[in-house]
């Protein structure tokens, strides 16, 4: 559909002074106003506390920034305001979609103000609507993300709720499930009877600096296991949907992921002269690095190990699920520097740096569209915390090893 006939949309983005803004979503939505991907009536709504002097957006879109209080019920009458004098000017009311780009207790103030007033409403006829984006972490643990969900639902259904991983809006972990599709032969042979192993990893040179306050208080498993790892997983060995709907996917992982079970050994560790970066306590035991044996207790891949790795600060970065196959055959998928499989170790290019599209512009445009396909089912959430759950109370017996 043209920009032009597509319904006017007000994305509000609260946090919009933050590190997620300026390094992911306005460098995506540039890339999406460039590129006529947005309707002709967009327009962002920054939220923050900063004074607006202090700002340096150089954006092609239109832009207002709100200042104004988190916790403060008058910032969301400003906004709510502003929305509308907006919408008056358009001459029809416009979809909303709120983006909370902050930190947890942050998002969980904010989703109180906004169910207290009146921001979530939809236009008087119902011809428009009203969405929300949140970003992980969602919860520190089951309980916790029990208790954000039911904060969600207080203002918002759940198919109005977009829960961001945006692992799986890179092409090359959508292209596992692809790949199992279009190629009978290995998907005919996906499973317990011809597959020794599978291991996934998320290994990265960089260390921690700068995100100290933020690290400290999630460590490695909460930071990319109970999501990015699991969800790349989840893709590998779920099985094919009931349904070819984005319900049926979700709950197709959601399936897989609830008969996954922590196996030992463990390993957990903590780089050394993490201890010293700002923000980050002086004795902490946050893991900055994991190794954690899994099983999954279904016909279907019963007796497979699974290993999931992840951390910071080692020797080279490598993002990639390896499926390890009984009579010596191997596939991985690379997930970084770019997408390609490797088959036998011989490497397929699927697609090069200018061919691909960011993460962060596919959600974007998908949650814009209404297409809720790759983004994050509550279900989901809760199994995936169950295992993360069930790891962090075995690693009580497994010492932190610094080094």
């Amino acid at each position: 559909m043209p920009p032009s006939t597509r319904a006017p949309v007000a994305l509000v983005v609260f946090g919009v002074t933050g590190d997620l803004f300026a390094k992911k979503i306005a460098p995506a939505l540039s890339a999406l106003w460039e590129k006529k991907e947005l309707p002709e009536r967009f327009r962002v709504f920054g939220v923050a506390r900063r004074q607006k002097s202090a700002l340096n957006f150089r954006l092609p879109f239109p832009f207002s920034y709100i200042r104004g209080d988190f916790e403060n019920p008058t910032s969301y009458d400003t906004l709510l305001a502003a929305l509308n004098t907006n919408d008056a000017e358009w001459g029809m009311c416009s979809d909303k979609l709120f983006y909370l780009s902050t930190p947890p207790a942050i998002s969980e103030i904010i989703l109180k103000n906004i169910a207290a007033s009146k921001l979530a409403q939809t236009c008087a006829d119902d011809t428009r609507s009203t969405h929300l984006l949140i970003e992980k972490p969602f919860g520190r643990d089951r309980e916790s993300a029990r208790a954000l969900d039911r904060l969600l639902k207080k203002t918002f259904a759940e198919k109005q709720i977009y829960r961001i991983d945006h692992y799986l809006f890179k092409r090359a972990l959508q292209n596992v499930w692809n790949f199992r599709l279009s190629h009978e032969l290995f998907g005919a042979a996906w499973s317990a009877e011809t597959i020794a192993r599978i291991e996934a990893r998320l290994l990265e040179k960089e260390g921690v600096e700068g995100r100290g306050a933020f690290y400290d208080s999630v460590g490695a498993l909460r930071d990319v296991g109970q999501n990015h790892l699991l969800q790349m997983l989840a893709l590998a060995t779920m099985e094919r949907p009931a349904r070819d709907t984005p319900e049926g996917l979700r709950a197709a992982r959601a399936r897989v992921l609830a008969r996954l079970a922590p196996a030992l050994p463990f390993a957990r560790a903590q780089y050394r002269g993490y201890r010293t970066l700002p923000d980050v306590a002086p004795r902490s035991d946050t893991e900055t690095y994991f190794n954690i044996s899994a099983t999954l207790r279904t016909p279907l891949w019963r007796g497979v190990p699974i290993v999931l790795e992840g951390g910071k600060k080692q020797p080279e970065t490598k993002k990639e699920i390896a499926i390890y196959f009984k009579n010596g055959e191997s596939v991985v998928f690379q997930l970084e520097p770019d997408s390609a499989i490797f088959i036998n170790k011989t490497r397929l290019l699927l697609e090069t740096k200018t061919q691909s599209r960011d993460a962060y512009e596919a959600l974007i445009a998908d949650a814009l569209a209404g297409d809720r396909t790759h983004f994050v089912g509550n279900a989901e959430v809760r199994v995936a915390w169950n295992f993360a759950d069930a790891t962090r109370r075995e690693w009580r017996k497994t010492p932190l090893v610094i080094g």
